[in-house]
């Protein structure tokens, strides 16, 4: 009951800018009326990436889901001094499965809509005031094949398994223009640790730029082109050998708020490979009891203490 009562009151707006605001945080923004996880401070920060510079190769925005992260590309895209046909391209399955029915029994203006169905048309709805600079498609990441041409912004939020992560770096990445931005929307999320991995190998290929601040956002700054051959480590990721480097690679750029939740997915890492002896060790070890009532530090534990089983959660 008291769960119910707290979820009423959190979809009331003005509500959540008090609590907003009496944290220090970002409490307004032109895009709040999106439903979605992103933070305000990480559509804000995709909206100023938009709008920038003068785009000439394509945006794109993977994991779309109802267009937190899409409409703020779009408004930035509109206002910037892009003149050319750029658009942006948002990616998504839009199957509606029931940890998103979960989700929107809480998150303000989500549809309520049943598990398989189809929910394109929503952000299709979202997206219909930037007109054609707004291309939705719908595609599973882990087959698709990128043909489009360069791309100059690339926001990632669909590498929740390790399949989608291997297949969206070599089927994105190659096209990825120096001096692009890459952003990974899940950099600080337990769930997500091949991201470090991948980052950590690429490392003279991605400048790291910027943790969004109350968010698990980081961006990269593309230096030079990223060729398949230099992506051949990830048909043996599981295996990879230098996993504490990764980590305290990451941990450099990572900010104070969010070091505890790269920790976890390094246990998390272990976790996937069955080996929850050394998730517990690096779970006691590299994470201290000031953060153990964090949503990703209680999650990882959960999977350490075997009270959850891993379900993987597809956009």
């Amino acid at each position: 009951m008291l769960q119910k009562g707290l979820q009423v009151l959190w979809k009331l707006k003005g509500i959540r800018q008090l609590q907003r605001k009496l944290s220090g945080r970002v409490y307004k923004s032109d895009f709040e009326w999106v439903p979605g996880m992103t933070t305000l401070e990480e559509r804000n920060w995709f909206y100023q990436c938009a709008k920038e510079r003068e785009w000439k190769g394509h945006i794109v925005d993977l994991g779309s889901w109802l267009g937190s992260t899409t409409v703020p590309l779009l408004k930035g895209l509109a206002e910037s001094k892009t003149e050319n046909a750029v658009k942006v391209y948002a990616f998504d399955r839009f199957i509606w499965n029931k940890e998103m029915a979960d989700v929107a029994t809480w998150l303000p203006g989500a549809p309520q809509l049943a598990v398989g169905s189809n929910f394109k048309s929503v952000l299709e709805e979202n997206v219909k005031p930037f007109g054609q600079r707004a291309e939705v498609i719908e595609a599973d990441l882990k087959t698709y094949q990128w043909n489009k041409g360069e791309i100059e912004l690339l926001l990632v939020d669909a590498m929740k398994t390790r399949s989608l992560t291997v297949q969206i770096a070599r089927s994105f990445f190659p096209s990825l223009k120096p001096g692009a931005v890459l952003i990974f929307q899940d950099f600080a999320h337990f769930f997500t640790p091949w991201i470090h991995v991948l980052t950590y190998q690429l490392r003279d290929k991605l400048k790291p730029v910027y943790n969004v601040p109350y968010s698990g956002s980081m961006s990269f700054d593309v230096l030079e082109r990223i060729d398949l051959a230099e992506l051949s480590f990830l048909d043996d990721i599981d295996s990879y050998p230098a996993i504490d480097d990764a980590f305290n690679y990451s941990l450099k750029y990572t900010n104070a708020e969010n070091k505890a939740k790269v920790i976890a997915a390094k246990a998390m890492w272990y976790v996937y490979q069955n080996n929850l002896k050394k998730a517990k060790e690096i779970y006691d070890k590299e994470i201290g009891p000031e953060h153990y009532k964090l949503e990703d530090v209680a999650g990882v534990r959960e999977y350490i203490n075997r009270t959850k089983t891993i379900i993987f959660f597809e956009k």
